[in-house]
């Protein structure tokens, strides 16, 4: 009973597992590219992913990448390049 439920699952865990992935790999490459050149966390996508399972580094990006959304808002409605300085 239980190895056919899992039988029956198997093509929908599949799926998550793709699609988890892809999402991770995404994660990844918005972190190597919004901060790739600015910290050695995040110089390359191997690095990046690295991260995803420390709490001080997510901690970390989660910070930025928030004072960078921030700052690209701000950019776009005040219409001020000089916004996206760190």
């Amino acid at each position: 009973m239980i190895t056919g439920t899992i039988g029956k699952a198997l093509d929908d865990l599949f799926h998550f597992v793709m699609i988890a992935g892809i999402i991770a790999f995404a994660f990844c490459a918005i972190g190597f590219a919004f901060f790739g050149e600015l910290y050695q966390e995040f110089r390359s996508i191997g690095k990046t992913s690295s991260t995803m399972g420390y709490a001080r580094e997510r901690e970390f990006f989660i910070d930025k990448l928030l004072v960078r959304i921030h700052l690209i808002i701000e950019m776009i409605l005040v219409d001020r390049p000089c916004a996206l300085g760190v």
